[in-house]
Formats: C-alpha cells, sequence, structure tokens
C-alpha cells in the first residue's frame, strides 16, 4: 500500500528529528543525514520508544 503525502511528510519530520537527535549526541553527519540503511535498525527502535 503506498502512503499518503501525509503520512511521508510525517515519517520524513520523525526521522529528522532522530538525525538531530543523534547529531546533538556527536555521531556522524555522513551516516545520520540522510539517514542510511546502516541505522534504519536504530532509527526504528527511537521511533517505537517515541510512541
Amino acid at each position: 500500500m503506498m502512503s499518503t503525502p501525509i503520512e511521508s511528510a510525517s515519517e520524513h519530520v520523525e526521522w529528522e528529528e532522530f538525525a538531530r537527535y543523534r547529531l546533538s549526541q556527536g555521531g556522524d553527519l555522513r551516516k545520520y543525514y540522510p539517514l542510511t540503511k546502516e541505522v534504519e535498525e536504530e532509527y526504528q527502535a527511537w521511533r517505537k520508544q517515541q510512541a
């Protein structure tokens, strides 16, 4: 199923918040922005904690 533009935008905002959070903790910009496959699992775990 395809997501709606609102769902896509919301998810984009969430991963940008995650990236800012990780960067504020000293994370590598190249790893977190844009979000890489390498950190997808970490991002999904963060999303679950935010719910």
